[in-house]
């Protein structure tokens, strides 16, 4: 090996272990963090004492030592709460604390799946006294401690029940999530044996009899697609013989359902090989099968305005609305999304959508529900294989969120109305977020059921958001969604702020795991001017799509900003390279901006194949006033440490100073 080759690899080695000690300063155990987390937090004076409420617990692990005090202090604080749940970790003897469950707020239809309140659960002594004296005699017992499991989940699910847990709204008064441990498990058998139900504890809805479905189904120039969607339907609307009604618990009376086809302007080709194929599926028939209506109106893309027409050409008392590359693949579909939707407090009802695959491949998730992050609504587990084992089960049974996608969504048009239906000034995106939105808003709870499932070859008509003509239209779609519900910006009820909530990781992990990132905070003396004019790079640099640059969101805030995402170079060692973000204005000014790496977990994982990009991710916060008015284009320039040879890559997206 010659003289600059041994140069060469010492200098690798270097940046190796530089990368190596960094990473590894970033790694935070949950015990540490937790630790300092609690230690953080303190009472406040009006506490109400412990006699002012009783307990039912698990009796394979012991309260927290200030859970009592905080039990206290939300009855304290919440005068209407009549029930509390909290959070858990376990904490075998002797050991450090490990695998929290972080978990939403109230969840009836979560209830219903499993016992997710949990470890501990306490009522409010005023309200239980109130009650019949059976049912205070058994919580006077739980309270020291001759409860079994089944005891306690009948015991919590009859308090729920007459707290008003499945009323309209009522049990976000009464039944509250306290976002604290307040529980060691002794082990994670303990906890998960503690909260599986046994058979008969499992509660199904049914098929309302005499209800008619209506199916709107917006579509453009995709024939062979609507073809198969529709074949989809009437597939899993077929009768079930009543072996297989008996195994999968569908009612014997078949859901009556129509079908209406909207279209906003299929080419006169397209157009008629679409009314061949509604003609024969009408010829065909099905059974439950009404009607299939077509609507044509040429007219620019709006989403909301083809699904609204829809409802008004409907007869039906309940809605689906069903993108047309949206293949049905469980015959019980139709008839559970219609129990979980009639029941009084129920919103919008979705359910787990896929991605295709190649056959043989494991099947990857495109939606189990939608959750609401700083930067916006989410699919978190997008992309990841549906055989996976995600946080607390995430991918299985049955979650409420705060919202579920369009592109298999079904409602009661008496609350689809309520809500004020789809808002047509969102033309193409979030309109089914701003309606569950609505929906929530109302006291209503939207469900994803995620032991149902169908195939999503998504945004096949519409094309990729993130393509830069279509991106800033996205970003004033989200600004209108945020201003028509300011109460809901940045917030999820069903998604624990101790779960990670920054960058687009679509995990879902508690924040410890990168509790250690702090934001870097711009000042004016970081910035370095650099000339990029048109044609001339700086020297030994060159423009190279190799260089991936994402940015994941732009927060603006009345005095600050936070700009957040990640830069790797494909097929190198990013340990070698130093990361500079670029800003450049319209009128030529650009800026260079050193960068210090934000430990992801989620490129590691997600980028195999690539070599050190734990530290790629960025967070770059600045006052107002650092920076100069103006619009900027964002990317990135990658130095390599080694050879000094610089790499250069532009975003899709602008940020407004």
């Amino acid at each position: 090996m010659g003289l600059k080759q041994l140069v060469k690899s010492a200098l690798i080695n270097k940046n190796n272990i530089r990368y190596e000690k960094e990473l590894s300063s970033r790694l935070c155990s949950y015990h540490a963090w937790i630790t300092g987390e609690e230690a953080g937090i303190a009472l406040p004076s009006n506490v109400c004492d412990e006699d002012s409420f009783r307990l039912v617990y698990n009796p394979k692990g012991m309260l927290s030592v200030k859970a009592k005090e905080w039990l206290g202090e939300w009855f304290a604080k919440y005068p209407e709460a009549v029930l509390l749940y909290g959070d858990e970790d376990i904490r075998a003897t002797g050991k450090e604390r490990t695998a929290p469950y972080f978990k939403p707020d109230w969840s009836p239809d979560l209830l219903d799946d499993k016992f997710y309140p949990g470890g501990v659960v306490a009522v409010r002594k005023s309200w239980l006294m109130e009650q019949d004296a059976e049912i205070i005699k058994k919580w006077e017992l739980a309270d020291c401690g001759m409860c079994s499991k089944e005891e306690c989940q009948l015991l919590v699910r009859e308090a729920v029940k007459l707290a008003g847990g499945y009323e309209k709204g009522d049990g976000r008064k009464h039944i509250l999530h306290i976002p604290r441990i307040l529980f060691h498990n002794e082990s994670e058998a303990a906890m998960n044996e503690w909260m599986e139900y046994g058979a008969d504890m499992h509660k199904e809805g049914e098929t309302p009899a005499g209800m008619l479905l209506s199916i709107i189904i917006p579509s453009k120039d995709n024939s062979e697609l609507l073809e198969k969607c529709i074949g989809s339907i009437l597939q899993c609307a077929m009768t079930l013989s009543p072996i297989e009604q008996s195994e999968q618990k569908v009612a014997s009376i078949p859901l009556k359902f129509e079908i209406i086809v909207v279209d906003n302007g299929s080419a006169p080709d397209n157009r008629r090989q679409i009314e061949a194929v509604l003609h024969r599926f009408r010829q065909a028939g099905s059974n439950g099968l009404k009607r299939i209506l077509y609507h044509y109106d040429a007219q620019d893309f709006n989403f909301s305005k083809m699904c609204n027409l829809g409802v008004k050409k409907s007869s039906g008392e309940l809605l689906l609305f069903l993108n047309d590359d949206v293949t049905l693949a469980c015959p019980e579909t139709l008839e559970k999304m219609a129990a979980l939707a009639v029941r009084p407090f129920t919103g919008g009802v979705g359910l787990k959508l896929l991605y295709p695959g190649k056959e043989g491949e494991s099947k990857r998730i495109q939606h189990v529900g939608i959750t609401n992050l700083p930067m916006g609504p989410v699919h978190k587990l997008q992309f990841c294989p549906d055989d996976g084992k995600y946080y607390m089960g995430r991918s299985r049974g049955r979650h409420n969120m705060l919202a579920v996608t369009a592109a298999c969504l079904m409602v009661e048009k008496c609350k689809f109305t309520e809500a004020g239906g789809f808002a047509e000034e969102l033309a193409v995106a979030f309109n089914d977020v701003d309606l569950c939105f609505g929906l929530y808003e109302l006291g209503y709870e939207n469900v994803c059921e995620c032991d149902l499932y169908a195939y999503h070859d998504e945004s096949y008509s519409r094309g990729d958001d993130e393509a830069s003509e279509k991106l800033a239209r996205l970003l004033a779609e989200r600004a209108k969604l945020y201003a028509r519900h300011p109460g809901l910006e940045g917030r999820d009820p069903y998604y624990s702020t101790y779960l990670n909530r920054d960058g687009l990781d679509t995990r879902i992990r508690p924040v410890h795991e990168n509790g250690k990132n702090t934001a870097q905070s711009l000042t004016p003396e970081m910035l370095q001017s650099i000339e990029l004019t048109e044609g001339k790079l700086p020297d030994k640099c060159r423009e190279d799509a190799c260089l991936m640059v994402r940015v994941e969101s732009v927060l603006n805030e009345e005095n600050s900003n936070v700009l957040t995402g990640w830069s790797v170079v494909l097929g190198d060692n990013n340990a070698c390279y130093l990361k500079r973000l670029l800003l450049c204005s319209k009128e030529g000014k650009c800026y260079s901006i050193e960068l210090e790496g934000q430990y992801r977990p989620d490129l590691i994982e997600n980028m195999p194949d690539q070599t050190n990009v734990g530290l790629c991710g960025f967070c770059l916060e600045w006052e107002e006033g650092v920076l100069p008015v103006g619009s900027y284009r964002l990317g990135m320039m990658a130095q390599n440490r080694v050879n000094g040879a610089g790499i250069i890559n532009w975003s899709n997206r602008m940020v407004e100073v």
